[in-house]
């Protein structure tokens, strides 16, 4: 079987089954690290997000720019977790692990300003879909870095992996992205809506 021929099956996924459980698990450990920290410390993350980007609640932004944009920034920072995976695994871990503790501070204080139905509304309709594709693909890139000490030790194969693992991210998470970016940008505005 070929290298195509195996990211055309969900075996690659299975064998990368490992990394994804440990992504998932260092997500939620330190989203739920954020979340009760946020609880102790005032980080005024969501004072930062308005500062930076207006009140997103106004319609300043248009949807066709917020799926590029969201879309771009999901697809690249997803990339260079594999890319910066074959560095033994570090950038994906800190890209997990970032990500988990800065969603949990921004779902704390979503919640203590808006509530939680509000809060729910606005993550899980395109979270369910692209917090999973980012953590797979963090998983490609902790995959990655453990093949690069097998290589080391003369026992792995860096080069196919890595290819693996990119047909992968272009073929199946890239989508998922697109998707999530599409939900995010269209349908999460109309369920807040009918929230607020």
């Amino acid at each position: 079987m070929d290298d195509g021929e195996s990211v055309m099956q969900p075996s690659y996924l299975h064998s990368i089954r490992r990394y994804v459980i440990f992504s998932f698990v260092l997500f939620l450990a330190f989203l739920f690290l954020g979340y009760a920290l946020a609880g102790v410390l005032e980080f005024g993350l969501l004072e930062l997000l308005r500062e930076i980007f207006g009140d997103v609640g106004d319609g300043g932004f248009d949807p066709l720019f917020l799926l590029t944009l969201v879309f771009t920034n999901n697809a690249v920072k997803s990339f260079f977790a594999i890319l910066l995976g074959v560095l033994f695994g570090v950038a994906p871990g800190l890209f997990i692990t970032v990500n988990g503790f800065i969603l949990g501070i921004f779902v704390f204080e979503v919640q203590q300003e808006a509530g939680l139905a509000f809060a729910a509304a606005g993550l899980l309709p395109h979270g369910i879909i692209e917090i999973p594709a980012v953590l797979v693909s963090a998983a490609v890139g902790l995959r990655l870095g453990y093949e690069l000490v097998r290589h080391i030790q003369g026992r792995g194969h860096i080069d196919r992996e890595f290819k693996r693992g990119v047909r992968f991210f272009l073929r199946y998470l890239v989508p998922l992205l697109l998707l999530a970016a599409f939900v995010e940008a269209f349908l999460t505005p109309i369920i807040l809506e009918l929230v607020i």
